[in-house]
């Protein structure tokens, strides 16, 4: 294929990212050289065209032509993005089969299955491509995470542990370390680790944010607040964190900061349910009973209970 002008073109206009007129240069070729190797190239462009359904199409047909683990693998990542998680899962099992595929199969099941929301089996999945290959930091954290969410917090702070044994400076790993330990009520720990991660990346928006939930629930609600405002300069328009730094601040009595927190969570989210209970109450309180009352209505469709409760507060 080497030596075809219009193959060539559709290798060329894949790497320059135009992947639907790679599509028609291969497409053009197969009609009269229907080899796998461009059966191959065209499920990879309509992939990065994010067409899953025709690369589906090319990679089944592939599948049947070729007993290559990487065929496969492709193959399941199409199934997978398509929606098709029980056929992805089963056509990883069959490239897991044929080496060298173990890694990348195990890999890509246990993704599969965390999007499917099967932790437990997501771990086992990623606990052998850990075993395919042990030295990768990034399958340890994959195995963490689905360990965590499996709620099976031991074995999960084990992988995390592995992980950053393996990379120290990779902060999620710390920051993940943290979270695990505090489902363990290691609360010592967990500061210990949180403090980690925000030393190798303190501009990072998760690690501000699991830091500051660790000190809140700590009620250090001042500590709080400063990695919380971290976490808005890391992402101004994450209307969350807003929020969280509105709570921080009105409870460390700091109720124009709050006020304030919790309109620009608003600005962003209209139904931030939590700015919007954290900020009537010092409308109230403010004496600025009418835009008390339309935050309310704001509320209404959100949680009616909590807006009559507060209606109930401007009487």
């Amino acid at each position: 294929m080497a030596q075809n002008p219009v193959f060539d073109r559709g290798v060329q206009a894949y790497k320059a990212g135009d992947y639907l007129a790679a599509v028609a240069a291969f497409d053009e070729v197969y009609r009269t050289n229907p080899q796998p190797v461009v059966l191959r190239n065209r499920g990879l462009s309509y992939f990065k065209a994010k067409d899953y359904r025709r690369a589906i199409v090319d990679f089944e047909a592939l599948s049947k032509q070729t007993q290559l683990a990487d065929d496969l693998v492709m193959y399941g990542n199409a199934l997978d993005n398509g929606g098709r998680y029980p056929e992805a899962i089963a056509v990883y099992q069959r490239a897991a089969a044929l080496p060298p595929g173990e890694l990348s199969a195990w890999t890509e099941m246990g993704k599969a299955h965390f999007r499917a929301g099967q932790f437990s089996l997501a771990a086992d999945a990623h606990a052998k491509a850990a075993i395919a290959k042990p030295a990768d930091p990034t399958v340890q954290l994959s195995l963490g995470d689905a360990l965590y969410k499996a709620g099976r917090y031991p074995e999960a702070l084990t992988a995390y542990r592995a992980a950053t044994r393996l990379q120290p400076s990779n902060s999620a790993g710390w920051r993940m370390i943290g979270n695990t330990q505090l489902k363990l009520n290691d609360r010592a720990g967990a500061l210990e680790s949180f403090d980690r991660a925000l030393a190798i990346e303190p501009g990072n928006y998760d690690n501000n944010i699991a830091k500051g939930v660790q000190l809140y629930n700590s009620k250090d609600y001042a500590g709080a607040a400063i990695y919380y405002r971290r976490a808005t300069q890391a992402q101004p328009k994450m209307a969350t964190a807003h929020a969280y730094l509105g709570d921080a601040l009105r409870l460390n009595k700091d109720l124009a900061g709050a006020r304030q927190a919790y309109e620009a969570a608003l600005a962003l989210d209209a139904k931030q349910t939590l700015a919007l209970k954290g900020l009537i109450p010092i409308l109230i309180q403010t004496g600025d009973p009418a835009a008390a009352r339309r935050r309310i209505d704001q509320l209404q469709p959100l949680d009616a209970e909590a807006a009559a409760r507060y209606r109930a507060m401007l009487l």
